[in-house]
């Protein structure tokens, strides 16, 4: 019988024909191939039409990137709660402060602030890996608008909801205070309005061109 630790390859084939081989659990993370799994407990191999080997590469980074940080932050060691806390306290033996020096901490009191100290420090981690990632993922979409609009595509394809947010985010700031002009050559957009047209648009939706 498989070891339970044994893991499980998904073969994912781009509309170009090259074959990415990946973790189980990285495919998982765009719902389509998941539910393709789920469909059929035994398929191995998944070919995916509507998605180029260039921009298949760039999601399977993505969800490695996503999914490892999911492990580690699963593998983090967990704080104790306030109920957990106070239970520890009420087991530790009573002892008076002859035992530890007058004006000593009694051992209750070691323990919480031991205790709090951990908390705060695994807090801080967890902080600190969150702005980590959330760096990766605004370098990660420092692409082309070509890729930019690829990616969105095919993370809509695949239903790989966090790169799809990230991916509409990122075209969200790009627009953010640009006039129409600046966003038509920023995604060459040819303007195929007469200028009786754009003057009409103008007076009817002043409110989106200021």
């Amino acid at each position: 019988m498989a070891s339970s630790s044994t893991v499980n390859m998904i073969t994912l084939t781009s509309s170009d024909g090259e074959e990415f081989v990946v973790n189980e659990k990285v495919a998982r993370e765009c719902l389509t191939i998941r539910n393709m799994m789920e469909d059929d407990c035994v398929i191995t191999n998944i070919p995916l039409p509507n998605v180029t080997s260039r921009i298949l590469s760039i999601v399977i980074e993505y969800c490695q990137k996503h999914v490892a940080e999911a492990e580690k932050e699963a593998a983090a060691p967990i704080p104790e709660t306030a109920e957990e806390e106070s239970s520890t306290a009420r087991a530790a033996p009573k002892a008076s402060n002859k035992d530890f020096g007058e004006g000593s901490s009694s051992a209750p009191d070691k323990v919480k602030t031991k205790t709090a100290e951990e908390g705060s420090s695994s807090a801080t981690a967890a902080a600190k890996a969150k702005k980590q990632l959330e760096d990766w993922d605004k370098a990660f979409m420092d692409v082309d608008n070509n890729t930019l609009y690829d990616l969105i595509l095919a993370a809509n394809y695949l239903n790989v909801g966090g790169l799809l947010h990230l991916a509409c985010q990122t075209v969200a700031d790009k627009l953010k205070g640009k006039q129409p002009e600046e966003i038509r050559e920023i995604f060459q957009i040819k303007n195929d309005f007469s200028p009786e047209e754009e003057d009409a648009i103008h007076k009817e939706h002043p409110w989106a061109f200021e």
